[in-house]
């Protein structure tokens, strides 16, 4: 798909490969359930309760499997492979760029008593940050490496 050629759910985009509309919708659903603004709204119709001041810091993390393209036998196949990760990966970092840079930290800030930051990070580091038991890890170093 070229980049701001319609696509088939109707709308234009810069973004070819990085998923910018799930994105915005977990950042949306984020703001929802922890904002004072829509906090009588969701405890009247939603099954979940309002988390409206419960958190001083959130991180929509968006944690991704790579691939380790070594594996990838064929050059030609892996280059496409690397060449389409940078790709996302650029996307996922001006998406991020355009989110900091804009009103969506302060309506965080002033609705939620809450920072926002988005992340882009591989599922090796995001297992790397957890704490769990030399055997857990040992067992999922195997997805990582």
């Amino acid at each position: 798909m070229e980049r701001n050629k319609l696509t088939k759910a109707g709308y234009r985009s810069i973004f070819k490969r990085y998923d910018v509309w799930q994105m915005l919708k977990h950042l949306l659903s984020i703001y929802n359930y922890t904002s004072f603004a829509t906090q009588n709204a969701v405890n009247t119709f939603s099954a979940i309760p309002s988390m409206a001041g419960k958190y001083n810091r959130i991180i929509l993390a968006n944690v991704v499997n790579e691939f380790p393209a070594e594996l990838i036998e064929d050059n030609s196949v892996r280059e496409e492979y690397l060449m389409a990760l940078q790709e996302e990966r650029e996307e996922a970092w001006h998406f991020i760029d355009v989110v900091m840079n804009s009103e969506i930290p302060h309506l965080f800030d002033n609705n939620c008593n809450s920072g926002i930051e988005v992340k882009y990070i591989t599922a090796k580091t995001f297992a790397d940050s957890l704490d769990m038991t030399d055997t857990k890890r040992k067992y999922l170093k195997r997805y990582f490496e």
